[in-house]
């Protein structure tokens, strides 16, 4: 290619380069002034801004810009008008996240303002506020408020939820101002006697089945402390005594330890070992239900190639062609059933009180199928049938699990639905308390 074929091409690339360029400021403006004109005001300054940051001599983005601006300042003032004829925490709450997206808009404008337009040459400057000291003393107001609503419900109780109530307002102080007055240690306080302590007490059996499948009474417990324990959201606000806090302390008033206190009741031992709630309750059922077998004859059928044929064209020509006919196969499908329901009640105390905070029946069942094929003597030609079914008559008759491992898996459902329960008591409480 000659040096001048060469410049040329590059002219053209060029050429090409800034008209897509060109296409697209269009687009991009077009879609700016429908924006306005909708009166999405944010998304036509965004655009604006840019284009102007890429053109900034770009006449038409200039005036849009100019328009759009004042309009948006107009309609904030507007809504913030009306927030301030609300409650002052409950205007605040609109007000703060006002201002906040003000100064983002702000700062957006100010990547291309001033600027100069394109047509006279006059600097163009378009009206900025310190919203960041407006700001700052919407939060100041704030944390005031929410600092002063955390000591009031100190000073009126002391107990876990009151101090979980003023967890919540301190921590909306320190998202406001990060070291307002003494907040941080205020926090930290309400966050360490926030915390409950739940025990879970001994489960009587009642189902009838005692030892039969294992120790149900410890093993009910041992899970649902176990879960309590790996529940996140759960940990977040209590404790979970430990069965060996438990029995260590039974085991100190079995040997005659003077210092270890008398237990008349599982109460009196939450007390002691300062629970806020306990969960008790009884198995009263464990219900199996043997293995039954049923099975249903089925056929399959399918059109498969059986050979070859010749045969003549309309032209005369002789030629092969494949040759395909029905055949069918029976087979006898065979399904095991066995089962297990746990059923148990439960209930959730408040210690202090004797308080019922939470009482139900709770039902889980594990259910174990297994199925399996058999080809049927002299049932036809088994090409006839799927790959699913092959895949049935090639398993071995399947075996259930043990009858005592079944109920294992229908406590662990079933711990798992007191968990829920627990659970939805919890979140309960957290509304409470905001």
């Amino acid at each position: 290619m000659t040096p001048s074929r060469r410049l040329l091409t590059a002219a053209l690339a060029m050429m090409m380069l800034l008209g897509m360029a060109c296409s697209k400021t269009r687009t991009e403006y077009r879609q700016a002034a429908r924006d306005f004109r909708k009166g999405e005001l944010e998304s036509s300054l965004n655009r604006s801004v840019e284009i102007l940051s890429r053109k900034p001599k770009h006449s038409k983005s200039q005036v849009l810009l100019a328009k759009t601006w004042p309009r948006f300042l107009f309609e904030a003032d507007e809504r913030i008008r009306k927030f301030n004829a609300l409650p002052r925490e409950q205007a605040l709450e609109f007000i703060i996240p006002e201002y906040e997206q003000l100064i983002k808009q702000q700062k957006l404008l100010e990547s291309v303002h001033p600027f100069i337009n394109a047509k006279t040459g006059e600097q163009i400057e378009l009206e900025l506020r310190d919203f960041e000291q407006t700001l700052a003393d919407a939060k100041l107001e704030a944390a005031e408020i929410h600092y002063q609503n955390g000591l009031q419900i100190l000073s009126l109780n002391n107990d876990p939820d009151a101090h979980r109530k003023a967890f919540n307002e301190f921590q909306t102080v320190v998202e406001l101002v990060p070291q307002y007055k003494d907040t941080p240690a205020l926090l930290a306080r309400s966050r360490q006697f926030a915390i409950k302590r739940i025990a879970v007490g001994n489960f009587d059996d009642k189902s009838g089945s005692t030892l039969k499948y294992g120790s149900l009474i410890d093993l009910l417990p041992d899970m649902l402390i176990s879960k309590l324990i790996r529940d996140p959201e759960i940990r977040k606000y209590w404790d979970i005594v430990s069965r060996e806090d438990i029995e260590a302390i039974l085991n100190e008033q079995q040997y005659g330890n003077p210092q270890s206190p008398d237990f008349e009741d599982e109460n009196i031992l939450a007390k002691f070992l300062t629970a806020h709630e306990i969960i008790t309750g009884k198995i009263i059922q464990v219900n199996y239900v043997p293995e039954r077998e049923s099975e249903v004859d089925l056929r399959e059928t399918k059109n498969i190639m059986s050979g070859k044929e010749a045969y003549y064209t309309n032209k005369g020509k002789l030629k092969e062609r494949d040759v395909y006919k029905d055949v069918s196969c029976v087979y006898t499908k065979y399904l095991k059933t066995v089962s297990v329901r746990v059923t148990a009640t439960f209930s959730l105390v408040e210690v202090s009180t004797g308080i019922l905070k939470d009482k139900d029946t709770v039902t889980a069942e594990y259910v174990w199928t297994g199925e399996w094929a058999r080809i049927k003597e002299n049932g036809g030609d088994e090409r006839a049938l799927s790959e699913e079914t092959m895949a049935l008559i090639r398993k071995l008759e399947p075996l259930p699990p043990e009858e005592s491992d079944m109920v294992n898996l229908a406590m662990n459902e079933l711990t798992d639905k007191i968990v829920a329960r627990f659970r939805l008591h919890l979140q309960n409480s957290v509304l409470g308390a905001n």
